[in-house]
């Protein structure tokens, strides 16, 4: 197995090295990955209304493979469990403790230190609405992510224009942007 990291703070492992190491003998170890979201029911989830863990993954926009972490009682679940923090997701961060199975999965478990590596991604909402038809694309975005905004005309009408205010931003359908 070739890794990217050693495991230390200056080096910690990546998601892929701890999945890859497949370590559950409680080797004490820095990983880093970036916040995505939580544990619930034995699954990952995004409702981020658990304070006792979160996962971790390679990527903002990959969480398919990831690694979850238990936040012990006291500084260290303050600081990053996204029920109080809410904006920590998207956060790039390396944590410090024991590597062992969590979830029936290589995790991180026993965490006595963290450091933040990223400011927390910023978040938009794209609220969308048509007056004759549908449109599919609104929700929540990091910033800078590609949204693409797709409108569908009512019978009898046809699309003619994206809006903001009173201002035409496109008469593309579908429209794409930043």
């Amino acid at each position: 197995v070739v890794l990217e990291g050693a495991g230390t703070k200056e080096n910690p492992y990546t998601v892929a090295d701890v999945i890859a190491l497949g370590l559950t003998d409680k080797t004490q170890a820095w990983v880093e990955g970036y916040i995505v979201g939580v544990m619930k029911n034995n699954e990952f989830s995004t409702d981020n209304d658990v304070a006792s863990n979160l996962v971790i993954a390679a990527s903002v926009e990959d969480a398919a493979t990831f690694v979850p972490v238990a936040l012990p009682s006291g500084d260290v679940r303050t600081a990053l469990n996204l029920v109080d923090n809410p904006t920590m997701l998207g956060a790039k961060v390396a944590v410090y403790g024991t590597l062992e199975t969590y979830f029936s999965k290589p995790g991180v478990k026993n965490v006595s230190d963290y450091v933040i590596l990223t400011a927390p991604v910023t978040k938009y909402n794209v609220n969308v609405t048509a007056e004759n038809g549908t449109v599919t694309g609104a929700g929540e975005y990091i910033e800078n992510a590609e949204v693409t905004l797709e409108a569908t005309p009512a019978e009898g009408y046809e699309f003619t224009c994206w809006t903001s205010g009173e201002d035409t931003v496109s008469t593309a359908n579908p429209y794409t942007f930043a």
